[in-house]
C-alpha cells in the first residue's frame, strides 16, 4: 500500500507541477501588464508567492515526495545509492526556493518603484 501511495503523491505532484507552472506564469505576466493597478498585481503575485500560494505548494510537495521516497527506499534496499537518487528532490526544491525569492524581490521592487523584472528575467517566457 505505502508504494501505492507513492506513486500517487508522484502522479499528483507532476499534475501540480504542470498546472501551476501555467498558472504562475500567467499571474506574472498579468501583474506585469498591469502595473498601474496595484491591487491586481498584489494579488497576482500573492497566487504566485505567498503561504500556501503555488511556489511555495511546489517546494513543499517536492521536499514531502522526498521524504516519502527515503521511507520506501530504506524499506528495500541498503542506503548505498539513496542519496544520489534524493539529490534530483533536493535540486527541484532549491529551484523552487529560488524562484520564491525571486518573485518576493520583484513584489519588493514593485512596492518601491511601481515596476517590476520583465517576465522573461525571472524565467517566465510564455506571454498569454
Amino acid at each position: 500500500m505505502r508504494a501505492k501511495a507513492l506513486g500517487a503523491w508522484r502522479w499528483d505532484a507532476l499534475g501540480m507541477k504542470a498546472q501551476f507552472t501555467q498558472e504562475i506564469n500567467r499571474f506574472y505576466w498579468d501583474a506585469f501588464q498591469n502595473l498601474t493597478d496595484a491591487d491586481r498585481v498584489g494579488n497576482d503575485l500573492e497566487e504566485i508567492t505567498a503561504i500556501n500560494a503555488r511556489l511555495e505548494d511546489l517546494r513543499d510537495v517536492t521536499t514531502r515526495l522526498s521524504q516519502m521516497y527515503r521511507e520506501a527506499y530504506l524499506r528495500e534496499y541498503s542506503p548505498y545509492w539513496l542519496d544520489n537518487v534524493l539529490v534530483r528532490y533536493e535540486n527541484l526544491a532549491r529551484e523552487f526556493q529560488k524562484k520564491i525569492v525571486a518573485v518576493r524581490q520583484a513584489r519588493r521592487q514593485y512596492w518601491a518603484t511601481k515596476t517590476l523584472t520583465p517576465p522573461q528575467e525571472l524565467g517566465f517566457y510564455l506571454q498569454p
